[in-house]
């Protein structure tokens, strides 16, 4: 959903590792948890791009 939210709105002028922050900051402790344990624990100190990456693959798995 956060995807589609910024695909209706290609043009919003945010870096990627904004986008990144206002989601991770945005999700509840457990959830954070989960990110950070699918990431070993580095997903604060990983590439924006990378970042982005991993909340793709956990949207993939959440929706299975």
């Amino acid at each position: 959903m956060y995807k589609d939210l910024l695909n209706t709105c290609p043009h919003h002028g945010f870096e990627t590792w904004r986008l990144v922050s206002y989601f991770y900051e945005g999700l509840t402790p457990k959830d954070r948890q989960m990110v950070e344990l699918m990431c070993n624990g580095t997903f604060e100190d990983i590439n924006p791009d990378e970042a982005m990456k991993y909340l793709d693959l956990l949207t993939k798995n959440a929706q299975n």
